[in-house]
């Protein structure tokens, strides 16, 4: 007979890891849409580029790292963003609900 010793590990999310499909860029202390690529979940949730992505979960953001670090996790999850828009006289802020999915790098 074998016996098998018991492994002390977590098998992996079986929907694995995603994260928002935009490029980011700090810009005069603000992190910047800089790209939403055509036919992504961020273009369908209306991620547009020049959009000041202002918040994560709730939560203030402060540099491109920390967006990025915030908008990865369970593919299975939406993310929701708080974004500040320009509309012509100002600036608009607006909440989306985004899907992550699988993003190659």
């Amino acid at each position: 007979m074998i016996q098998i010793p018991d492994q002390d590990y977590q098998p992996r999310d079986p929907h694995g890891a995603g994260n928002v499909a935009v490029t980011l860029a700090d810009r005069d202390g603000a992190v910047v849409i800089v790209a939403v690529p055509p036919g992504s979940e961020a273009e369908y949730a209306g991620l547009e580029p020049d959009d000041v992505l202002a918040g994560v979960g709730g939560n203030p953001v402060t540099s491109a790292e920390q967006a990025r670090d915030r908008l990865g996790g369970p593919i299975t999850h939406d993310v929701i963003l708080d974004v500040d828009r320009s509309n012509g006289s100002g600036t608009d802020r607006i909440r989306l609900r985004v899907r992550r999915e699988a993003v190659r790098r």
